[in-house]
């Protein structure tokens, strides 16, 4: 018998987010290998932790599920996430960690939105 896994977070995601996910992650991948700095895509997706803590807005998707992007925890760090570890995550009440459906970030990038925050908290 095989064994499927499944991945609630990347079900959630359309197939153009998906893509443009992965496609960012290819092109700063390349500028990288070629020490070059990464471009500042605009943000493609959130995820949010209904029952707490826990933001995360991702512009890159790597082959292994590992999106890059801000996450907002404790504090605000721009850096990278397993979306396996993410969806195997429960909080007290049982709730998982979802994709915000609600969310269009028009034009949003890291940058613009990391400014953003910072002011906020100030």
């Amino acid at each position: 018998m095989k064994i499927r896994f499944t991945n609630k977070l990347l079900n959630s995601l359309t197939k153009d987010e998906l893509a443009t996910l992965k496609s960012n992650y290819e092109f700063n991948d390349a500028l990288i290998q070629k020490g070059l700095n990464p471009k500042d895509f605009g943000v493609v997706v959130k995820f949010f932790n209904p029952t707490g803590v826990g933001t995360w807005y991702l512009t890159e998707l790597s082959p292994d599920n590992i999106g890059f992007g801000i996450c907002l925890l404790s504090e605000i760090e721009l850096g990278y996430v397993s979306l396996d570890e993410l969806d195997f995550f429960k909080s007290q009440f049982g709730l998982s960690i979802e994709k915000d459906l609600y969310f269009y970030p028009k034009g949003l990038t890291l940058s613009s939105l990391l400014k953003k925050l910072k002011e906020k908290i100030r």
